[in-house]
Order: C-alpha cells, then sequence, then structure tokens
C-alpha cells in the first residue's frame, strides 16, 4: 500500500475517535479551584499543569508511527463544572505557557540533547536566581519533568497493548513505539523516526490547552534532515515510510489541541534538503489546515 492510502487510512481513524481536550482544562480547573499552598501565582499554575497530566488517556491505532493524546469526551456534568469555572475564572488562567506571540521550542537542542539535559541546565539556573525569575524557572522545569513522566505512561501503556496484540506487524511496531516513549524525548533522538516522535510529543505536551497559546517550530527540516540522510544510507528506512512519519505528525496536528491553536513550521532548509521536499509534499496530499508551512 502506498503512503498515501496508508496515511489517509490512519486520518480517518484518528478523525473518528473525535478527540476532546477539555478534560485536561477541567482538571486544571479542578486543581487551581482547590489549591492554594503554592507560594505564587505562577507556581501555583505550573502544579495544575503537570497535575493535569494524570488524567491524559493514552492511545494507539492500527499502524500508528507517531503517538500524541487522547482524552475522553465529557459528560454533561462534568461540561456544566468546567462551564462553571471558566466563568468564575476566565481562560487566562490557562495560559502559562507561551505567549500571543506563540511558543517557541528550540527544535536542534531538544533532538540532540533530550529533556534531560534541558532540566540539567535549568536546575545550575534555578541555584543563581530569587524571587520571582526563581519561580518561573522552576515552574518551566516542572513543566519539562511532566512531559518525561507522561511520556514513560504512554509507553507502559502502548506495552501492555502490545502483549495483547495478535498480528505480528502491529505487535512489533508497537513494542517499537512502547521502546521509543521510554527513552525519548527524556533523551536525545538516534533516528528519523524517535527524531519526529520526540519532537511530536514536547510540542504537544507543552501546549495541551486550547485555545492556549500559537506553537512555533523553526527550521524543523534542517533539524530532521541529518537523521533522515543517516537512516536512508544506513537502510534503516526508506523514502516512503519517512513520509507516512510526518503524515501521522501532520495529522495529529489537526485532530490534537492544535485544532484551536495555529502550529507553524517555517522551513529553512534549500533545495538539497530532502525533509524540505517531504513537508511540502506530505502537506500537499493532506490538504489539512495544520501545520501552516513557512
Amino acid at each position: 500500500m502506498s503512503y498515501e492510502k496508508k496515511l489517509q487510512k490512519f486520518v480517518s481513524a484518528l478523525s473518528s475517535l473525535k478527540l476532546d481536550y477539555d478534560r485536561f482544562a477541567l482538571w486544571y480547573y479542578r486543581r487551581y479551584d482547590h489549591n492554594e499552598m503554592r507560594r505564587t501565582e505562577i507556581t501555583r499554575i505550573q502544579d495544575c499543569w503537570t497535575t493535569a497530566y494524570t488524567v491524559m488517556d493514552p492511545s494507539i491505532l492500527p499502524d500508528e508511527m507517531i503517538v500524541g493524546k487522547a482524552y475522553r469526551p465529557l459528560t454533561d456534568g462534568e461540561r456544566a463544572e468546567l462551564n462553571g469555572y471558566v466563568a468564575k475564572y476566565g481562560k487566562d488562567v490557562l495560559k502559562m505557557q507561551g505567549s500571543t506571540a506563540g511558543f517557541t521550542i528550540d527544535v536542534k537542542l531538544l533532538l540532540s540533547k533530550g529533556i534531560e539535559w534541558i532540566i540539567g541546565e535549568f536546575d545550575k539556573k534555578i541555584a543563581t536566581l530569587a524571587g520571582t525569575e526563581k519561580d518561573m524557572a522552576v515552574a518551566n522545569r516542572e513543566g519539562f519533568s511532566s512531559v518525561i513522566r507522561y511520556a514513560h505512561k504512554v509507553s507502559q501503556y502502548i506495552g501492555g497493548v502490545s502483549i495483547k496484540e495478535a498480528d505480528p506487524e502491529q505487535k512489533k511496531l508497537q513494542q517499537t513505539m512502547s521502546k521509543m516513549l521510554w527513552r525519548i524525548p527524556q533523551y536525545k533522538a538516534q533516528n528519523f523516526h524517535e527524531a519526529v516522535q520526540s519532537l511530536h510529543f514536547t510540542a504537544f505536551c507543552l501546549t495541551a490547552i486550547p485555545n492556549g497559546v500559537n506553537v512555533v517550530l523553526e527550521g524543523v527540516d534542517e533539524a530532521l534532515a541529518p537523521y533522515l540522510i543517516a537512516d536512508i544510507d544506513n537502510g534503516v528506512i526508506d523514502l516512503d515510510t519517512a513520509k507516512y512519519i510526518v503524515g501521522c505528525f501532520f495529522a495529529h496536528a489537526n485532530f490534537s489541541a492544535f485544532r484551536d491553536q495555529d502550529l507553524t513550521i517555517i522551513l529553512t532548509g534549500d533545495a538539497k534538503n530532502p525533509v524540505t521536499d517531504i513537508f511540502k509534499e506530505v502537506k500537499a496530499v493532506l490538504d489539512m489546515r495544520q501545520p501552516r508551512l513557512k
């Protein structure tokens, strides 16, 4: 099956889930409403953020090569509860990450170092700070730590699914995904598949709330190119598989929290960059709103 047909099949399956990300917001508000123990507003908000991860429901579909987040739809009672919190506190309380200008991730740093290294840098910085600056740095550190914890949760979930999987090909894919998420985005990516998954997982988890902030990923094609070229040269991957992986990434951008935001990918590669061409081709094949390519 060509990657285009396989991708359309995956998009249809992902669309049918009717993902609802308001559950994250509900638990975020619940924690905010009941938690008055944190010393400052910024630490209180970050505590809400990391606590809300506990209700994320992992999922994996057949042939899925990039996994994200999935939520159960709210009941009528939960919907009324959420509306009450919105009326009481407003939506601004959700907007911790980023700014109106957009949340920007250092793609090359994430892929080449991993979140564990980034957390170590935060620890060094925290030791030199005080007051509000220290509170902000600690809050950001907690946010990155929660991404690692959730990646491990998804890894364990997929590992459990693989045990019950009868199809050998699907079982192998699920085991690959489970092992991958136990390593990344905590540590540096080792191949193209890991690099796209690490990028996807971190971007989605740090901007999980609908109507939160727009997300900007600059130079993704340049950052991913060395992984793809090495994998192709070593026979680890073919172009069709690489296109399908990117397609899974793009599909999630349309059925995730980004459905209420903008995910902008700024391409900086030249005519010799194979990832630049893949991004443009897959974007044309899917013909979806997200991500925006510039």
